[in-house]
């Protein structure tokens, strides 16, 4: 594996992997292909409905480990702009086992890439919610990254995509063994990724959408977002005050 390249976004720029889109002034001008990405990847998404399948009633236990449920969420972070970022946790019964922020772009080709970024200062407490206010301060410093754990994401057709995340948790394998996620209006499948320490195969996690979308980003909406699975023309209607908590515990 490469070394360790990106310390914050500034060091991400410099090493030419910033967002290649055109843009008119500073706002970015968004593909139809990525905007479709962006509207499709947002909002809760958990596998209870999977569990439910192998289990009877009185063994459900939404509390087990083995129970995953996503937030995936559009946030506004002024001192990033333009950038295109999401917030992206996922929960583990009660605990929180991840929290990035995601900066998506597209290349000169509408090639789609994320860099997952790791929150290094607070508020990145892992036992409490962030709220809107509290992302929207974050900094460029208050963010850490590698080279090597961009992740890509190719279109199959309008309402479904392809994502390969690489487990950048693995420290003893020459190649990241990847995470495969298919992503479609209403689901998420992950396919684990295969690792040494895996004894047997892993049967795709199937995530099930849970609740309606998140206020998309003003970029978006600037952009003519549509809505492809119902194509509907999607609106502004944000609150603006800053308050509500966006975590999932």
């Amino acid at each position: 594996m490469t070394s360790t390249c990106y310390t914050a976004l500034v060091l991400l720029i410099a090493c030419g992997s910033s967002t290649a889109n055109q843009k008119s002034g500073n706002t970015p001008v968004l593909s139809h292909k990525l905007l479709n990405f962006l509207y499709l990847f947002d909002g809760y998404f958990s596998d209870v409905r999977q569990i439910q399948a192998y289990e009877s009633e009185d063994e459900i236990d939404p509390d087990k480990p083995y129970y995953s449920v996503g937030r995936i969420t559009p946030v506004e972070i002024p001192a990033l702009a333009p950038e295109i970022t999401y917030l992206f946790e996922q929960r583990l019964g009660k605990i929180l086992r991840r929290r990035v922020i995601l900066i998506i772009w597209e290349d000169d080709n509408e090639q789609i890439f994320m860099q997952p970024y790791n929150i290094t200062t607070p508020p990145n407490d892992m036992s409490k919610p962030f709220t809107a206010a509290e992302v929207m301060n974050l900094t460029a410093s208050d963010l850490t990254t590698k080279e090597e754990c961009k992740i890509r994401v190719d279109r199959v057709d309008d309402v479904t995509y392809k994502i390969s995340w690489p487990d950048c948790t693995v420290q003893d394998q020459e190649v990241l063994p990847t995470y495969e996620m298919i992503v479609t209006c209403d689901s998420i499948v992950v396919i684990i990724a295969i690792r040494k320490d895996m004894e047997y195969d892993q049967v795709p996690i199937i995530h099930i959408r849970t609740g309606p979308r998140f206020q998309p980003l003003r970029l978006m909406v600037a952009g003519n977002l549509t809505d492809p699975c119902h194509k509907g023309v999607v609106h502004d209607q944000r609150d603006t005050d800053g308050g509500e908590e966006l975590g999932i515990l």
